[in-house]
């Protein structure tokens, strides 16, 4: 049982070994911001054709397309601040899909959804602050000019 747990563990909050695995994990973050943005293109295009889906309208989903585009560009880049931001933007969406009036397959579809979401952007935070952690760990590991020529 406890190499099943061992195996989920990893599958879900990686190990983060050094800078490449750091990035990979990293990189899930950026996974999941675009698959929001496409979630966000897919609702303006459906609401597009009618009023609103959910009370919210065209605009709406745009704006936020636009702004998960910016932080998926932030996040690979790696950028700690957009790796933040994404989770901090998940939060309203994932309120209003959980609060939305809906069957119970749907709700519990929404939860598992919501889940693998949020495990991706915790895993971009835990990737981007690990690679600049391991990178300026690596930066200070490095002999200095001086340190070279007094060898």
């Amino acid at each position: 049982m406890s190499s099943f747990t061992s195996s989920l563990k990893d599958g879900w909050l990686p190990v983060i070994r050094d800078r490449e695995s750091a990035r990979r994990i990293a990189l899930q973050g950026f996974a999941a911001a675009i698959l929001q943005v496409g979630a966000a293109l897919v609702f303006a295009a459906r609401t597009s054709f009618r009023t609103s889906f959910g009370g919210v309208g065209t605009a709406t989903f745009l704006i936020a397309g636009v702004i998960f585009s910016a932080v998926a560009i932030g996040m690979w880049r790696l950028s700690r601040s957009a790796a933040v931001a994404a989770l901090v933007l998940f939060l309203p969406d994932l309120v209003w899909l959980l609060l939305d009036d809906r069957s119970l397959a749907d709700f519990f579809g929404t939860i598992l959804l919501t889940i693998v979401f949020a495990v991706l952007l915790v895993n971009g935070i835990r990737g981007t602050f690990a690679y600049h952690r391991l990178l300026v760990e690596e930066r200070s590991s490095r002999p200095g000019k001086n340190e070279e020529q007094a060898v």
